[in-house]
């Protein structure tokens, strides 16, 4: 197995990390709006507002760390590690957002990463 170096590492969890401040920048950004009709000027709000924007570095540096990451492993290597995404998010809206999670979501996101890992498996 390829050994993982330290600034390898530190990109590979940086990705879960900005994912997930990208998706709280979005929903910060997002209630903005809230109420507005969709057209042009709400288009224009929503492409200029700083909380999105930030939003939006954030998944750019996110697909270049993510891109860097999978040139030197192979996928089935490197997605368990950016799937702790799904229990980040999670987290963030229940403490940021005072949003539930509940029992069948916390079951889901077991299951999911569960299912991540075993595809991920070196297979001989």
């Amino acid at each position: 197995m390829k050994r993982i170096d330290l600034a390898t590492l530190a990109m590979w969890l940086l990705v879960p990390l900005l994912e997930t401040l990208s998706q709280i920048f979005m929903k910060l950004g997002g209630s903005h709006f809230t109420g507005m009709l969709i057209g042009w000027r709400w288009f224009i709000q929503v492409i200029t507002s700083p909380v999105i924007l930030l939003s939006f570095g954030c998944d750019v540096v996110s697909f270049l760390l993510w891109m860097h990451v999978l040139s030197k492993y192979k996928v089935g290597i490197a997605v368990p590690v950016s799937s702790l995404c799904y229990i980040t998010i999670a987290l963030a809206g229940w403490v940021g957002f005072n949003e539930p999670v509940t029992i069948s979501e916390i079951i889901g996101t077991i299951l999911i990463m569960s299912g991540v890992s075993l595809l991920a498996e070196k297979k001989d």
